[in-house]
């Protein structure tokens, strides 16, 4: 007994630590506020898809922030969580990797990067480029994982990338399957001697069939033209890791010039939106509507499979209009009042599962007067009629002096 008493004792200490370490910030967790969902109008189910990640600021205490999350409409802090939970709360960041991670935990493990990940009802797919050798010469390859979902049979395979220049940088911005053929779109800087950033997006076929790379197609790349270049730049992309058929890019020009200080700028000028199709490689340019305006620009603009959502802000109202890419036209245009924050770009808007979600609040800092409650609008993509209305309150009794501050939003 003697031989063990260094250890049990050392047991003890440890957990004594970690039950010490719950309770206190259980405690000190319990004596924040109770932040829920209260309706002011239509089904409260509507909510639950719904993934808060934030933090509180307490008034008046330097360095008292509290990281918290609302699920399910239920608030948990930080302190509250357990030292797994607190790992592993960093896949929510990646539009929901956590319900993979949960789900299949053998094939996830070491795999991270929303946009290497494929999923349809059939395949669970894996695929990012690995990068090896000095920055004078380097050396790519393509590393993917297939999980047969019916039989949970997995298929590992390498596939060196030929390289017909040398590459600075190289990096998958989505992954998708037609048929049994694998199409990575990729990212390349290519290594130059001038200041002006080359970028080059390219479509890799491979077929995993033979463990090839059958086809390296270059869509688009950056054009110098003296005082002004052409550059490209992917759209947001909605349920990202879900079948897409296209791929949306902005296409701009950006002229160089002096301010009245004699500094360098750089303005943006002439826009368009250029879709790609992944089955057959043909491109189109979506000329409608807000589109069709010179003075469009593509940072507002995201997609998902054959449609583009366009926000459009002012001071009384919000915008949202849809273009169908097949169709080649506009097909619904919604409009919404502006919610409760002083500057409207604070309003989160998500477009998912045939539901347009408006979420905004006033996160100014510091703060005169209390924080107003957060607002969310829910309404449904077909129609635009509102199905939820309400506003993110602390329950009675545990309101206290300080500021809400919203960093990510998911939708389930």
């Amino acid at each position: 007994m003697k031989r063990y008493w260094k250890t049990i004792v050392i047991t003890l200490a440890v957990l004594l630590g970690i039950g010490t370490f719950y309770i206190r910030n259980a405690v000190s967790a319990s004596s924040l506020p109770q932040f829920t969902f209260v309706k002011e109008s239509g089904d409260d189910s509507e909510i639950m898809p719904i993934v808060l990640a934030g933090s509180f600021d307490r008034s008046g205490h330097f360095g008292s922030s509290e990281g918290l999350q609302i699920v399910d409409n239920e608030i948990q802090y930080s302190s509250e969580q357990s030292l797994i939970e607190q790992f592993t709360e960093g896949y929510r960041g990646e539009y929901g990797l956590i319900d993979l991670q949960e789900k299949y935990r053998s094939f996830m493990r070491g795999k991270w990067g929303s946009a290497s990940f494929y999923e349809d009802k059939d395949f669970l797919l894996y695929a990012t480029i690995k990068e090896e050798g000095s920055s004078e010469k380097k050396d790519f390859s393509f590393s993917i994982s297939l999980l047969d979902k019916e039989n949970e049979e997995r298929t590992d395979i390498k596939i060196e990338i030929p390289m017909k220049r040398s590459i600075i940088y190289m990096g998958e911005v989505d992954v998708q399957m037609v048929g049994r053929m694998l199409k990575v779109v990729a990212e390349h800087a290519p290594y130059t001697n001038s200041d002006f950033e080359d970028k080059e997006v390219h479509v890799y076929t491979i077929d995993l069939s033979s463990k090839k790379i059958i086809a390296d197609d270059l869509i688009f790349y950056s054009e110098n033209a003296g005082e002004s270049f052409i550059n490209y730049q992917r759209l947001a992309q909605n349920n990202i890791r879900n079948p897409n058929k296209y791929i949306v890019y902005e296409k701009y020009s950006v002229q160089e010039g002096t301010d009245s200080y004699g500094n360098k700028t750089m303005e943006k000028r002439a826009s368009e939106l250029i879709a790609y199709n992944l089955e057959t490689g043909k491109q189109q340019t979506i000329q409608t509507g807000r589109l069709n305006n010179p003075d469009y620009s593509g940072y507002e603009s995201f997609y998902n499979d054959s449609a583009i959502y366009v926000i459009e802000r002012n001071a009384e109202k919000l915008k949202i209009e849809t273009y169908d890419i097949h169709r080649k036209k506009l097909m619904k245009t919604f409009e919404f009042p502006v919610l409760s924050s002083k500057n409207t770009e604070d309003t989160k808007v998500i477009i998912k599962n045939s539901r347009i979600y408006l979420y905004s609040a006033d996160e100014s800092y510091p703060r005169q007067t209390k924080q107003p409650p957060a607002q969310l609008i829910i309404a449904d993509l077909m129609t635009g009629k509102t199905v939820y209305k309400g506003k993110l309150v602390a329950k009675k009794g545990t309101e206290m002096e300080g500021i809400l501050r919203t960093h990510y939003m998911e939708i389930k």
